[in-house]
């Protein structure tokens, strides 16, 4: 049973996570052809119209980025120098903690991480009056620094749970989470706030107002533990991000950062080259269609709309729900490579619905094929305790191995975090491959809560570009010509996704150069 009978709004993804034996069994494959014309392709705008390009897709830039870092740690200043190489404009703030623990109190958290924060964001200005606050976007976070802080109830839903991810817990840094609330939660940063952004489609963060982030707001108890902040929008609060890794077989967890970094300046991929795999367990009561009263979470079938979004894109996937924990040979085509991977990991095996993965926490070597751009969701409660003392938790599967393995994507829970928190992989694909939003953007927009167990993995600006069959053939009609020459002159100076070849957020001569340098073909 979980917790206080919690089984009536979510599910304890850490144990036991199926109550209903009821089963029902099914592999589904589903394999289009890449209709990228259909799905991308917008009518030609005039030049005089940028603006019609309301709500820039790129507006989230290294300029609207705070990296913060520990200088009297070896690996963040490392992880630091690594990510100015590849992002030269982001802000920086050296935190210079005197202490060596990633697991930290409450207390230790508010006058070393939060404060030194608040401080440098409502003081510093932009030469023409912007406050840093308002402007900044994006937080990135190092590996070295503190990534949990540690409280009461962590397996309890009755009173709710104070334990919190350093990484979601910055995100609402704006807001006093001291004050005292209501019912069964003591402080506002008891429990989970709900996320403004959630199920936002094709809406870049930088669209949205910031010039009243640092206004103090009420905080509604919306169920048992889960907090509406009257007013919040997306615009009110940053989108923080972990850059971090495992060591690899034989190399270091700096190694896998840098080899991390390199993917995240300009991943792509051929949908016709790439498939995704959505495997669940066999019982009825599924991990993906939690939620949590009306505030959080969402009812539907996650892993079968992702299926969806693999159809538009043209991506073979595989969408399993029998007790078959599916590996690499099982998939619609072993030969090529996985860019979504949707698991249940070592809960796969829970309440008797499925097999036990082979292994103990290695699930991940069962896929030898990842692609660069590949995005991994796991329904694994403690799959970020690696982030923490280098140690998995309960046998569960580790997030920051999905890099060593050539992944780019994915994130972590440094504590129980319930089912219905976890992001929404329908979203994430969504946002990150048919919009082409930033990692940060697809994440944060997935994401049902704040101020809760999630670590967000990787590099926050990356952002993929999906190729097509022939180099600069715009509406995909085979051929690279006129109506190609056409549709790039009116999308030029803009951030069409389109029309932007080289994936570089602007429209602009070296575009238009790759377009005529492959004309005719």
């Amino acid at each position: 049973m979980d917790p206080a009978g919690f089984s009536s709004v979510g599910s304890c993804i850490g144990h036991r996570p199926c109550h209903r034996l009821n089963t029902c069994a099914m592999t589904r494959i589903d394999q289009r052809t890449l209709t990228l014309g259909a799905l991308l392709a917008a009518a030609a705008i005039p030049l005089s119209s940028p603006a019609a390009y309301a709500g820039d897709r790129c507006g989230l830039t290294e300029d609207r980025t705070l990296l913060l870092w520990n200088s009297n740690k070896v690996e963040s200043q490392a992880v630091r120098d690594l990510y100015l190489a590849h992002h030269p404009g982001v802000h920086e703030l050296d935190l210079a903690l005197t202490y060596n623990v990633v697991d930290i109190s409450r207390s230790l958290y508010l006058s070393t991480i939060r404060q030194p924060v608040l401080d440098y964001l409502n003081s510093a200005t932009l030469p023409d009056g912007t406050p840093m606050a308002q402007h900044i976007i994006c937080i990135v976070t190092t590996r070295g620094l503190p990534a949990r802080v540690f409280g009461q109830n962590e397996m309890s839903t009755f009173p709710i749970s104070s334990y919190v991810s350093v990484e979601s817990e910055l995100t609402l840094l704006q807001q006093d989470l001291e004050q005292p609330s209501s019912g069964i939660t003591e402080f506002r940063h008891w429990g989970m706030v709900d996320n403004p952004y959630h199920r936002r489609i094709n809406e870049p963060i930088s669209s949205f107002d910031r010039s009243q982030i640092q206004t103090q707001r009420g905080f509604t108890l919306s169920g048992a533990g889960a907090h509406v902040i009257t007013g919040l929008t997306p615009g009110d609060f940053y989108l923080v991000c972990r850059v971090d890794s495992a060591p690899g077989a034989t190399t270091t967890a700096l190694e896998e950062i840098a080899a991390l970094l390199d993917r995240s300046d300009a991943p792509s991929f051929l949908p016709a080259q790439v498939q995704a795999l959505l495997d669940e367990y066999a019982c009825a009561d599924q991990l993906d269609d939690d939620r949590y009263g009306q505030a959080i979470g969402t009812s539907h079938d996650d892993f079968e709309r992702v299926v969806d979004n693999m159809i538009d894109l043209g991506v073979v996937a595989t969408h399993d729900q029998t007790a078959d924990f599916i590996e690499q040979g099982e998939l619609a085509d072993p030969a090529l490579p996985l860019l979504v991977f949707g698991t249940y990991g070592e809960n796969h095996d829970a309440g008797g619905c499925g097999d036990d993965p082979p292994g103990v926490a290695t699930y991940l070597s069962l896929y030898p094929d990842i692609h660069p751009a590949a995005v991994m969701l796991a329904y694994e409660s403690f799959s970020g305790n690696s982030i923490l003392n280098g140690m998995p938790r309960q046998g569960q599967g580790q997030a920051l191995e999905f890099f060593p393995a050539g992944g780019t994507f994915t994130f972590g829970n440094v504590a129980e975090p319930y089912s219905f928190s976890l992001p929404d992989l329908e979203i994430i694909t969504d946002n990150l491959y048919l919009n082409g939003l930033t990692w940060a953007e697809a994440f944060y927009s997935a994401l049902p809560a704040l101020s809760w167990q999630q670590t967000m993995l990787g590099d926050p600006l990356a952002r993929v570009r999906i190729e097509t069959v022939v180099v600069a053939d715009l509406n995909n009609d085979g051929v690279v010509d006129t109506a190609d020459l056409g549709q790039m002159l009116g999308a030029f100076g803009t951030s069409s996704r389109i029309a932007d070849i080289n994936g570089d957020c602007e429209v602009d001569t070296a575009d238009l150069g790759i377009l005529l340098s492959n004309f005719g073909n």
